[in-house]
């Protein structure tokens, strides 16, 4: 019976706040002012518990005493329900909570764009490692083809390089010896005292590829066109005529006082003892030994052409004590 009497006074302060509600509305005869959301629900619910308990009214009692066994409805006072201000406070202090709410999914929805954005970072940052891997691997496996290349082919790379490099050393030697200097040297007393028997000399060309033979150069050429080269001195240029007399040589019927290389008398004039005149591409040599060299004065040797001299004496290298520029 208590139960039912507390029924039936939740339903008298319903109807109570009802009215109160109605009499809110009813005087004036302009538009009602739009309810907030929170005014809504709360009507929703006063709705909604009404029906609850006039349904409660007609069911039967075992069913008002499960109603019962349910935890009990808390009903605000009468004084302050009927109280319109109490109402609106009620109404009030439950906006701040929404508000609180709404403005709590905010930073919701930022945290889920960093969140996002971080992800997209995190991609883009695999990416570029994925690629930088890839790139290391790419060369690690050129350089172990070039590795295994070099360790299967490593005798025939050796050969290689050691034919090619012999190659190039030959032709180097031979474009050298050729236009621009190769080794002789000295065999025989002829051209004491100015080169001894042994003397090692460096021979260049380059001299003569802008210029001719000069008076007193020491110059290289094949004897008889044979493998032996001759080293002589060179007395008498192309144009002139050359004659040796009384034990000295005349050049065009002068004495050659210059000759300073030999101070001893020439004994055996051979075919100079009569004039010789050289043609335009011939010379007359001599050893510095006069009395001890085969030279232009014996037939076997005679006058030397242009084409036939190899280069000037430039350099006596060994022996190192004698190691010196010739003149």
């Amino acid at each position: 019976m208590n139960q039912n009497a507390e029924i039936e006074e939740s339903l008298r302060i319903c109807r109570e706040l009802q009215k109160y509600m109605n009499k809110e509305e009813t005087p004036e005869p302009t538009p009602a002012p739009s309810l907030s959301e929170d005014e809504i629900a709360l009507r929703k619910a006063i709705e909604a518990s009404n029906k609850e308990i006039e349904l409660a009214k007609t069911q039967e009692v075992p069913l008002v005493e499960e109603e019962a066994a349910k935890e009990p409805v808390e009903v605000p006072p009468k004084e302050d329900i009927s109280d319109g201000d109490s109402l609106m406070n009620m109404l009030v202090e439950e906006e701040p909570v929404k508000s609180e709410g709404l403005s709590e999914e905010a930073p919701e929805g930022q945290d889920e764009e960093n969140k996002v954005e971080k992800v997209k970072s995190e991609v883009k940052s695999e990416k570029k490692l994925n690629k930088k891997k890839a790139k290391q691997k790419k060369q690690e496996k050129e350089l172990e083809l070039v590795e295994t290349y070099n360790e299967s082919h490593s005798f025939a790379r050796g050969l290689i390089s050691i034919i090619f490099c012999a190659l190039v050393a030959l032709g180097l030697s031979i474009l050298i010896t050729k236009f621009v200097a190769h080794h002789t040297s000295v065999e025989g007393r002829s051209m004491e005292s100015s080169l001894n028997n042994g003397d090692q000399l460096i021979v260049e060309n380059v001299s003569y590829w802008f210029a001719d033979p000069k008076r007193f150069d020491v110059v290289i050429f094949p004897y008889n066109h044979s493998q032996v080269n001759y080293v002589k001195r060179v007395i008498g240029l192309p144009g002139e005529t050359v004659q040796i007399d009384n034990g000295k040589v005349y050049i065009d019927s002068k004495v050659l006082e210059t000759d300073t290389y030999c101070k001893e008398e020439i004994e055996d004039a051979g075919i100079a003892e009569e004039p010789i005149h050289l043609g335009e591409d011939e010379y007359f040599v001599l050893g510095d030994n006069r009395n001890g060299s085969t030279d232009s004065r014996s037939e076997d040797v005679g006058l030397i052409t242009r084409d036939e001299i190899e280069g000037k004496a430039w350099l006596r290298f060994y022996p190192f004590s004698d190691f010196s520029i010739i003149k």
